[in-house]
């Protein structure tokens, strides 16, 4: 149980060491910046005539605007 245990122990140890690595590693990389798109989500087509879907950053504009 004990032989279990350090096994554990020695394998976390192992994992955080990977993990700090990789971490550390893409601080260096902060300048650089991901772009990532909006899709909307799929809508089956029973249901198409009754969906709506508005992107994020236009529905804060669309309820200002309804208000």
């Amino acid at each position: 149980m004990v032989d279990q245990i350090c096994r554990f122990q020695v394998l976390n140890s192992q994992i955080f060491a990977t993990l700090n690595k990789c971490l550390k590693s893409s601080e260096h990389d902060s300048a650089s910046v991901e772009h990532v798109r909006c899709f909307p989500p799929l809508i089956h087509p029973s249901l198409a005539a009754y969906a709506h879907y508005y992107r994020p950053e236009n529905l804060q504009s669309q309820t200002v605007h309804n208000l």
